[in-house]
């Protein structure tokens, strides 16, 4: 069974559910039903399922899961260091520097990296800018200081030139 599309002159095309048989070695078709009137959505479902794959319903968000870790590592990591006394040693309970510290320990066992991917992956905020607000140039001239005070050779920002042979 399969769902022919049926093209019309200056109509739209006729969606025909059809069935295919053989009488006398001939390949026959018979159509089962006018579906012309069906949604395109409803229409391609069927074709779907007539397909051998399986429908969602439209109220139903479908999603792809694009990575899936096990529980039972963090779990046997942050146990291990319980266990040990670590988190008795790192501070007492409710302290938040002492589960932060835990927690970079823990991450680390489970995907050695830098400390600074560990504590951005504890606490992601953008980065700052390079030449922005928050650099130490404008930190410097919200001062009384000067850059050539605290021992800047070039008070002025860098340049934006592209190459030595840009103007």
């Amino acid at each position: 069974m399969y769902i022919e599309s049926v093209p019309n002159r200056n109509s739209p095309p006729a969606i025909l559910p059809r069935e295919s048989y053989r009488e006398n070695g001939k390949v026959r078709k018979r159509t089962l039903c006018n579906l012309s009137d069906w949604p395109a959505a409803q229409v391609e479902g069927l074709r779907g399922v007539l397909k051998g794959g399986t429908v969602i319903a439209p109220d139903r968000d479908a999603f792809t899961v694009t990575r899936s870790l096990p529980h039972s590592h963090a779990a046997l990591a942050l146990g291990t260091a319980r266990k040990t006394g670590l988190d008795h040693i790192l501070g007492p309970d409710g302290n938040r520097c002492r589960d932060l510290v835990l927690a970079m320990i823990v991450a680390r066992i489970i995907d050695p990296g830098s400390k600074l991917a560990a504590a951005r992956a504890l606490h992601p905020r953008p980065p700052p800018p390079a030449w922005g607000p928050s650099s130490a140039w404008a930190r410097l001239t919200r001062t009384n200081s000067t850059p050539r005070s605290i021992g800047y050779a070039n008070a002025s920002p860098p340049s934006r030139r592209l190459s030595p042979n840009a103007t």
